[in-house]
C-alpha cells in the first residue's frame, strides 16, 4: 500500500491546487472560503484517474498554489453534478465549454464553490455528501488551463470526488482522520 499522501493535484505550467476541507455549513454556502481544517489528499488509480476522498460531513474549497515558474494562465473550472448537470463553478451558470469562465494566475488565490449568481459574493459548497439533493452533490470537477492569449482548449485534469472506503481501495492511500474542529488554522504567525 502505499503511505504517501500528496496533497496538491498539479495542472502544469506551475500551478497546482489543494483541497481546504471544512464541515458542511447549514445552508450549503458560503461567502468566503472557511478556516481550512487541512488539506485532502490526492491519488491516482490504477486507469490513471485523478480521486479526492470526501466524508458526508465535509465539503471543500480550493487554493491555487502556484510557483515562481508560473506562466500567465487562464483556469476554467467544469463541475459535473449528481443529476447529471455540468456548471461552470467560475460562473455559476451551465457549462459552455466556448464561453467558459475563468480566473487569472497569477493572481488568484481561491475557489469557494460553484458561484452563485446574483447581487453578492456567494457560492455552494463542494461536496459529495449523499445527505444533500443530487443537484447540489458534486461528482467531479475538470480544471481546464491555457495559456493566456491562447484560444485553444488548453490542458483538462479531471478530479473524481469519492468516499474515503473508495479513495482507500482505488489508491491505496490513506484517508485523512476525521475532521476536528480546533484544527482550523487561526491566522498566528510565527516570531
Amino acid at each position: 500500500m502505499n503511505n504517501v499522501r500528496p496533497v496538491r493535484l498539479p495542472l502544469g505550467r506551475g500551478v497546482s491546487l489543494t483541497f481546504q476541507r471544512f464541515f458542511y455549513p447549514t445552508g450549503g454556502s458560503v461567502d468566503q472560503p472557511p478556516a481550512s481544517l487541512g488539506a485532502l489528499p490526492v491519488g491516482r488509480n490504477a486507469l490513471g484517474a485523478w480521486l479526492l476522498p470526501l466524508a458526508d460531513d465535509e465539503c471543500f474549497w480550493i487554493g491555487m498554489s502556484e510557483n515562481r515558474e508560473l506562466a500567465p494562465a487562464m483556469l476554467a473550472v467544469r463541475a459535473e453534478l449528481g443529476d447529471a448537470a455540468l456548471v461552470d463553478a467560475v460562473t455559476g451558470q451551465p457549462w459552455d465549454a466556448r464561453d467558459a469562465g475563468e480566473l487569472a494566475l497569477p493572481g488568484t488565490a481561491w475557489l469557494a464553490g460553484l458561484r452563485q449568481p446574483g447581487s453578492g459574493p456567494l457560492w455552494t459548497v463542494f461536496s459529495n455528501s449523499s445527505l444533500v439533493p443530487a443537484a447540489q452533490r458534486c461528482i467531479s470537477l475538470t480544471f481546464r488551463l491555457r495559456a493566456r492569449g491562447d484560444h485553444g482548449a488548453g490542458m483538462a485534469t479531471r478530479l473524481e470526488l469519492v468516499n474515503y472506503a473508495r479513495f482507500f481501495s482505488e489508491t491505496g492511500i490513506r484517508p485523512p482522520a476525521p475532521m476536528e474542529a480546533d484544527a482550523a488554522y487561526k491566522g498566528w504567525r510565527l516570531p
